[in-house]
C-alpha cells in the first residue's frame, strides 16, 4: 500500500485488510513523505497487529518506487495492490486465495471491483474482468481491468521488472501491458467475484488539475513510444492511438469545464500530440473534429465514439 496524504480515509483501507476472513497476510505500507495526519495513524494501527509494517520515505518516489519497495519487503509468494483509499471486502483474500490453489498454473489471477463515492452502495458500477482481448484493450486504454483486482504469483511479478518508476500515471496500465506481452503470462478471469471496491471521491486526489494531466500527458506518451515497436510486431500498433485519443479527452473535458487555462491546454495538447506519436495528417484531422465537438456549446452525442473507431480501424 503506498500511501501520501490520505490521512483522510486510510483508516478505512486499513479496517478491510484488518477484518479479512483470511489470516495469513503481511500489509506492508509505503508512506511517501506524508505531510498530514497519516504518520499517526499508521503508527497507532501498526501496534494494533503484528502484520502491519510500515516504512517511511525519507524522500518522494512516487508510487510506483512505493509499490517497487513494497515488493522487495514482501515476503509471502503472492502479491495485491492496495490504495490507501481503496476497499477489501471481509472476503477477498480468501476469494483470491482459493482461486491460487483451484487454478495453480496461472501468474495473474483478476478478480471483479466495485466503485463508490463515500461509502459502499453509493455507486453501482463495477468492473469485470471479461476481456476477450486484453492486451490490445489496454493497449487502446479500453481498461478491462485495474490494479486492485489482480493477485500477482511474486515470481512472476519479479521477472517482469515491476513498476517502471519514470511514469507518474498509467503506472498500473504500464504493468498490465507489460505482464500481457510476456511469454510466460497466464491469466486467469473470475469475474462472478466482486471483492474489492475503488474509491472515486476526487477528494482523493493530491494534485491540481494542472499537474495531473501533465503526468497524464507525458505518460501517455512515454507509453506510446515504449509500446509502438513491440506492438507492431504482433499487429496490434493501431491500438495504441486509443491511448492518445482517451488523454486528449480528459484534456477537453477540464478545459471546457474551467479546470485549466488556455495557455496550460495549448501547453499539453502540443506536448500529446506534436510528440514522437507521429500522427499522421488523416488523425490530425480527427483530432481537431474531437476539440470541435468537446468545447462546443452543443455536443454532437456518439461522434467521440464514431472519431475513436475511425483513429483505430480505418485512418491506422
Amino acid at each position: 500500500m503506498p500511501s501520501y496524504n490520505k490521512g483522510l480515509f486510510i483508516v478505512d483501507s486499513l479496517a478491510s485488510v484488518l477484518n479479512q476472513t483470511y489470516p495469513n497476510w503481511e500489509l506492508i505500507i509505503i508512506d511517501d513523505t506524508s505531510t498530514d495526519n497519516s504518520r499517526v495513524i499508521l503508527e497507532d494501527w501498526k501496534l494494533k497487529d503484528a502484520r502491519i509494517f510500515v516504512h517511511y520515505n525519507a524522500h518522494n518516489i512516487g508510487a510506483s518506487g512505493c509499490r517497487n519497495q513494497g515488493i522487495s519487503f514482501s515476503k509471502g509468494e503472492y502479491v495485491i495492490f492496495l490504495d490507501a483509499d481503496d476497499i477489501l471486502l471481509p472476503n477477498c483474500l480468501d476469494n483470491r486465495v482459493q482461486k491460487t490453489i483451484e487454478n495453480v498454473d496461472f501468474n495473474m489471477w483478476i478478480f471483479s471491483m466495485g466503485v463508490f463515492t463515500e461509502k459502499i452502495g453509493d455507486d453501482l458500477r463495477k468492473w469485470n474482468p471479461k476481456s476477450k482481448s486484453s492486451l490490445s484493450d489496454f493497449l487502446q486504454h479500453k481498461l478491462p481491468w485495474s490494479i486492485l483486482q489482480v493477485i500477482w504469483r511474486k515470481s512472476f511479478l519479479l521477472i517482469t521488472g515491476g513498476f517502471d518508476e519514470r511514469f507518474e500515471r498509467l503506472q498500473d496500465v504500464e504493468l498490465h501491458t507489460k505482464a500481457l506481452l510476456h511469454p510466460e503470462v497466464k491469466i486467469s478471469l473470475h469475474a462472478e467475484l466482486l471483492d474489492c471496491y475503488y474509491r472515486i471521491d476526487e477528494k482523493r486526489l493530491n494534485f491540481n488539475p494542472v499537474d495531473f494531466l501533465q503526468r497524464w500527458v507525458k505518460s501517455a506518451v512515454l507509453y506510446y513510444s515504449i509500446y509502438v515497436s513491440k506492438a507492431e510486431v504482433i499487429n496490434s500498433k493501431k491500438y495504441l492511438i486509443g491511448t492518445i485519443y482517451h488523454s486528449y479527452i480528459q484534456l477537453l473535458l477540464n478545459y471546457k469545464n474551467g479546470r485549466i487555462a488556455t495557455a496550460a491546454f495549448s501547453e499539453l495538447e502540443k506536448i500529446l500530440l506534436n510528440s514522437d506519436v507521429r500522427i499522421s495528417f488523416k488523425r490530425r484531422v480527427l483530432f481537431k473534429i474531437l476539440k470541435s465537438n468537446n468545447t462546443s456549446i452543443v455536443k454532437i452525442p456518439g461522434l467521440n465514439r464514431i472519431v475513436l473507431f475511425l483513429l483505430i480501424h480505418i485512418f491506422s
